[in-house]
């Protein structure tokens, strides 16, 4: 696969995502929330509480729920 393939097939897949978590973390993935930005320890805790709220009430993947998502890009 070309590498302009490979960017497409990738464009299509996450234009028709629809899990924020995902999209989130694809988005980190590729650096989205990289270089000189530093959040607060308030900041931090706030938001690993938030994930942790998530996971309480399921709003996770498994990973053989991504390894299937993967196998779909």
């Amino acid at each position: 696969m070309t590498t302009a393939n490979l960017k497409k097939k990738l464009i299509e897949a996450i234009h028709q995502e629809e899990d924020k978590n995902l999209l989130e973390l694809v988005n980190s993935i590729l650096g989205g929330n990289s270089g000189d930005k530093r959040i607060s320890k308030k900041q931090y805790t706030k938001e690993l509480n938030d994930a942790m709220k998530r996971m309480d009430q399921g709003q996770f993947l498994s990973q053989e729920e991504v390894e299937q998502l993967a196998k779909k890009w």
